[in-house]
């Protein structure tokens, strides 16, 4: 989890983004997670409707860290949410 949210960060960084990301371990915190604008779930933990924002499927990345199309869904995603600094 930890591997995967740092290397995240540092994909977003090379694109411009300087955001926080936060783990969750629904083994110690199963209720949905609140004042977040993007989720990502490494297992389908939350359904869409449980949510208050989107969330995508990064469970490829527990494999590859660098499989493309989750690499390409997050950087949409972020890009959808986020306007990148000039």
């Amino acid at each position: 989890m930890v591997i995967v949210r740092d290397h995240l960060l540092a994909l977003l960084e090379e694109h411009g983004y300087h955001l926080r990301i936060d783990n969750q371990s629904i083994w110690e915190n199963s209720s949905p997670p609140v004042n977040v604008d993007l989720v990502f779930q490494l297992i389908p933990a939350f359904h869409p409707e449980e949510l208050s924002c989107p969330s995508i499927s990064i469970r490829p990345l527990l494999k590859d860290l660098n499989d493309p199309d989750t690499l390409q869904k997050v950087i949409e995603s972020v890009k959808s949410q986020y306007h990148r600094p000039v």
